[in-house]
């Protein structure tokens, strides 16, 4: 808003995503059970949650630019900083026994990924696994890969962490796929 003598009057928005949680009992859940897991001046996002449910990986930082890795153990409720340092990180996945997170960062323009150990004590060492293979979704539960998309137009594939050989294994002409997720019985 513009005053008579020219001041102008402003507002600002803030906004801070949060984590939450909702137990589903028999499907249901009850409204009473909702639990905020964080309180923090951070964006905290991407949540991924490992099959055992012990673990919850994600991203928390107060702009894209200044994002890092953190899990939580949900029974304890302690959370630990994974990686430090620069990178746009976005997408991140954990394994099913919560061991392992892979994550993305644009560094170059390209979408890299990386993986770091779960149980990290402030080591911050994260692996490359793979140079330009866009965004981890999801982890095989058997065999370790990782399930990612990337490319334009998106493209699923499943990285090997060890050898950091992609493989295409869905492609949809005219249609951006995004966010793939491993069935439990790994189908």
């Amino acid at each position: 808003v513009i005053g008579p003598n020219g001041r102008i009057a402003y507002s600002v928005w803030n906004y801070h995503n949060n984590l939450w949680r909702l137990p589903l009992r028999k499907g249901e859940p009850k409204q009473g059970d909702l639990e905020r897991l964080s309180v923090t001046g951070a964006v905290q996002l991407w949540p991924s949650i490992s099959t055992n449910g012990r673990t919850l990986a994600f991203l928390s930082g107060a702009v894209a630019r200044e994002r890092q890795v953190w899990v939580r153990d949900l029974e304890s409720g302690s959370e630990n900083q994974l990686t430090f340092g620069p990178g746009e990180k976005s997408a991140l996945a954990v394994t099913a026994d919560g061991s392992t997170v892979a994550y993305s960062a644009v560094e170059d323009g390209r979408q890299r990924i990386y993986t770091v150990p779960a149980v990290s004590s402030g080591s911050g060492v994260s692996k490359k696994v793979c140079e330009d293979c866009g965004q981890p979704a999801d982890w095989t539960h058997k065999d370790g890969k990782i399930l990612c998309s990337g490319g334009q137009p998106k493209v699923i594939s499943v990285l090997d962490p060890a050898s950091g050989v992609s493989i295409p294994v869905l492609s949809q002409p005219g249609h951006d796929l995004d966010q793939p997720h491993i069935s439990p019985d790994d189908q």
